[in-house]
């Protein structure tokens, strides 16, 4: 009765803006919740095998800030986003080791095809045959397949890790 006398509101009762700001909260630890349970010890041990886990883990961690930008509230995330971050963060030299190292095997593909292709084109010197450019195109897609699965794909997405 007191505080119906003094004009107050009911101290249970949130405002607008209060409950605005904990459906973000709570939408973004949801996504940050999710991204948390991608980084799991097996990742932290080893990062370089573990590339989509934690490419997915930095995705979930933007979503969770975009949760905050949509709804224009900024400054407002809790510490544990700081937190997290930081961890993403920790991965990051050892991940750029790893990119370093597919480039390197990249590198010794690509030479190893160059050897190829001058083989091919050494063997039909002087002959003008087809074959030999059907079997360098062959090789050149065979290489460009292999080197997607073993380097491209995993370089790309450490550059994309890394980038953010």
């Amino acid at each position: 009765m007191l505080w119906l006398l003094s004009g107050c509101t009911e101290p249970s009762q949130q405002s607008e803006s209060q409950r605005r700001l904990a459906s973000v909260h709570q939408q973004a630890k949801e996504h940050l919740i999710m991204a948390q349970r991608a980084v799991t010890f097996e990742v932290l041990d080893t990062p370089g095998q573990q590339l989509q886990k934690i490419f997915q883990a930095h995705h979930l961690f933007i979503e969770a800030r975009q949760v905050y930008r949509k709804a224009d509230v900024f400054g407002l995330a809790p510490e544990s986003f700081s937190d997290f971050e930081d961890k993403l963060a920790t991965f990051n030299p050892r991940l750029a080791e790893y990119a370093l190292d597919l480039m390197r095997e990249l590198m010794d593909r690509t030479l190893v095809l160059r050897k190829k292709v001058q083989k091919i084109r050494n063997a039909e010197s002087g002959v003008g045959n087809v074959s030999g450019d059907e079997s360098i195109r062959r090789l050149s897609r065979l290489y460009n397949e292999e080197v997607y699965k073993c380097c491209l794909k995993d370089i790309y997405t450490v550059i994309e890790i890394l980038h953010e």
